[in-house]
Order: C-alpha cells, then sequence, then structure tokens
C-alpha cells in the first residue's frame, strides 16, 4: 500500500515533529526573556517650572529647569552632560537651546533657565522639552515635558 508508512518512517516523522516543536517553543521562550533591560538613568529632569503658566500673547514665561543626578553609594567625579531644550509653538515651528559638558555630581542638582529663544506672539499651546545626553551626544538618559498657553489679551 502506498499510504501506509513502512517500518521506522512514521517514527521518524512523529520525531521530527516532536523535535520542532521543542525547538520552537525554546525559541519562543527566550525571545520574550531575553530583551535587555535598561540600566536606570543616572540623570532626572526633576522638575520644569513655567510662570505664569497661562499668560496674554507676547508676555514671556520664566521657565526652570530642575536637573538631578542620583546618589550613590560612594564617591564619585561629576559626570557630564549636554542639556537640550526644545520649544513648541503653536504653529508646530521649534527653538532649540544646548548647553553642553555640565558637570553635575551625585545627589547634586542644577537649575537651568530658559534664555529668551522665543516669542509668544501666537495664541494656543506651547510645548517645552528638557532632554538629557551624555557629553558625547550619543546617549539619550531622559526627557520632560511640559506645555503651558499664551492667550488673547483682557479686554
Amino acid at each position: 500500500m502506498r499510504g501506509c508508512p513502512k517500518g521506522d518512517d512514521g517514527r521518524r516523522s512523529d520525531m521530527k515533529i516532536m523535535f520542532l516543536t521543542a525547538i520552537v517553543c525554546i525559541v519562543l521562550s527566550g525571545a520574550a526573556g531575553s530583551a535587555p533591560v535598561a540600566p536606570p538613568s543616572p540623570v532626572e529632569v526633576a522638575s520644569i517650572d513655567i510662570k505664569p503658566e497661562a499668560m496674554t500673547i507676547g508676555q514671556q514665561p520664566s521657565i526652570i529647569a530642575r536637573i538631578a543626578r542620583m546618589k550613590t553609594e560612594f564617591p564619585q567625579d561629576p559626570a557630564y552632560f549636554s542639556v537640550i531644550a526644545v520649544v513648541t509653538l503653536p504653529d508646530k515651528v521649534t527653538r532649540s537651546w544646548t548647553v553642553q559638558n555640565v558637570p553635575i555630581r551625585p545627589g547634586e542638582s542644577k537649575d537651568f533657565l530658559l534664555p529668551r529663544i522665543f516669542e509668544t506672539k501666537l495664541a494656543g499651546e506651547y510645548r517645552i522639552e528638557y532632554s538629557i545626553y551624555s557629553d558625547d551626544m550619543r546617549r539619550r538618559y531622559t526627557s520632560r515635558a511640559k506645555t503651558f498657553t499664551a492667550g488673547l489679551a483682557a479686554p
């Protein structure tokens, strides 16, 4: 008979199926658990203070970001970071400001006052985002964003 397996062929095909099933299970279970976990960031944007949060057109806000480095169990030399602030205007135009090679010791925090790089000429929502990079600008550690609004002048 042509459709009936002869000898060990039936057992071989069963073994192949079991072997392939085991390989697939091993690969899938290993892929799910093998994603690398990023180490915690050594620095964070602790806060972004915008005063006032709602203003009239033409009024310039005071924007201060506090950048903090995490404490460590043993003393270390300061690490150097780059701070980039990007303001997105209501018409989606962006303005940016960069400070490079900022030394921050463990447990220390520094305030960064955003200089006047934009004007609030348009009514709408403005978005400010601070990003912290390594000193060589190859790795972004963290970022944080906040919004504020500028509206029409009161009558």
